[in-house]
């Protein structure tokens, strides 16, 4: 069967590769009743290994639903999204709910009805947000109710559920909205509704910066998509080469492209294989020429943008002269990794809250968790090389 290099966009069916594991792993524990946290770095095939989930769980006869809430903003936003998309008898039922409540206005849910779909206004004025505010638990109530009557509600994914509280906190929202928003999807969970909660950031630090109680996510099992393993990636270039039909790839070729692409993310592997494959030749000079001039510049522009776009939106001066600071002194390292416990010493004269500041680098994508041994390194060796030629 042929194997499509599918560079950045989704892979599906036969072009998804190797995370049979994953999958099984997934579908296991949500079977089971529990609910997953999915935060990744974008391009490492979050999106390509959700929609193959969301198959194999539709083919076992579990519906799921995926709702992307990146570039929602209001707390009203929360509810649309549920509207827009759950089945539509699971929304009808909901409405219809709202509307049999004593305690919810019933130009509340007129208004969240004409909101909801198509018809949705452009704009949601301030009033509106408040009385959504006001009877956000019996509107809260009434969904997981819903859902609780269910017979099979199956998985709900909320996609980049970090992003859209922050740009509540953008917009004014504060901490009582962040913690009506996680609090109805605890409930939910509680009433018996799986999740993943998915983004590409992770939100640990933002819950304690305006001190919300983490317990509102301390039930969700962590869920790791890791890089590939050398094995896969082997695999995984020998599979292209083999079905492009490239006769003069070779071991040696392979070789190279891992040599020089030191993190296994699939896009890498896709993005070195197009350029190398474009440049008709695959001994490790050429390969390594072709990663100096193609590969590196392609992939700062496709995969570092989404980290200096980190930089410049949520660190201020100040604490970007604390992102060098902590950022040179692990490369300084012999081994590129430094003791939590020192790079809190290295930032506490100018950092507010040293502690808090690493865990905002760890959940953005920069820097890893402390080790077994309390050592923390870059999350990748790219990200290392970037800095060093920055």
């Amino acid at each position: 069967m042929r194997v499509r290099n599918i560079c950045g966009g989704l892979a599906k069916e036969a072009d998804f590769l190797f995370r049979e594991k994953e999958l099984a792993a997934a579908e296991l524990a949500l079977k089971d009743g529990n609910s997953l946290k999915l935060f990744s770095l974008r391009r490492i095939g979050k999106s390509s290994f959700l929609i193959a989930l969301r198959d194999r769980l539709h083919n076992n006869g579990i519906p799921i639903t995926f709702i992307n809430l990146e570039g929602k903003e209001a707390p009203s936003d929360f509810f649309h999204s549920i509207l827009d998309h759950l089945p539509k008898d699971i929304s009808d039922k909901l409405i219809a709910g709202w509307g049999e409540s004593k305690t919810i206005p019933h130009q509340l849910v007129e208004s969240l009805k004409k909101r909801s779909k198509k018809i949705r206004l452009a704009k949601v004025g301030i009033d509106f947000e408040q009385s959504v505010l006001d009877y956000w638990n019996p509107l809260a109530d009434a969904v997981g109710s819903i859902l609780e009557k269910t017979e099979n509600p199956g998985v709900i994914i909320f996609d980049e559920i970090p992003f859209f509280l922050e740009n509540m906190i953008e917009r004014g929202h504060g901490r009582d909205s962040i913690e009506s928003v996680m609090g109805a999807l605890r409930q939910f969970r509680q009433q018996g509704l799986s999740m993943i909660l998915c983004g590409s950031i992770g939100m640990d630090a933002l819950l304690e910066r305006h001190n919300i109680d983490p317990n509102v996510i301390n039930d969700l099992k962590t869920f790791h998509l890791a890089p590939l393993s050398h094995e896969q990636a082997r695999e995984m270039l020998t599979v292209l080469a083999d079905s492009q039909g490239l006769d003069w790839w070779n071991e040696e070729t392979t070789d190279a492209v891992l040599a020089n692409v030191r993190d296994w993310l699939p896009y890498f592997l896709q993005f070195a294989f197009l350029e190398v494959h474009l440049g008709g030749k695959g001994d490790p000079e050429t390969v390594s020429e072709i990663y100096r001039a193609k590969i590196f510049p392609g992939l700062i522009q496709d995969f570092i943008t989404q980290f200096e776009n980190r930089l410049k939106r949520r660190y201020d001066p100040p604490e970007r002269a604390q992102v060098d600071l902590a950022f040179n002194a692990i490369l300084k390292s012999e081994t590129r990794a430094l003791p939590s416990a020192d790079l809190r010493t290295l930032l506490a004269p100018t950092a507010k809250e040293p502690r808090w500041f690493i865990k905002r680098l760890i959940d953005d994508g920069f820097l890893t968790p402390p080790d077994a041994v309390g050592n923390i390194g870059f999350t990748l060796r790219f990200l290392e090389e970037w800095w060093e030629r920055s």
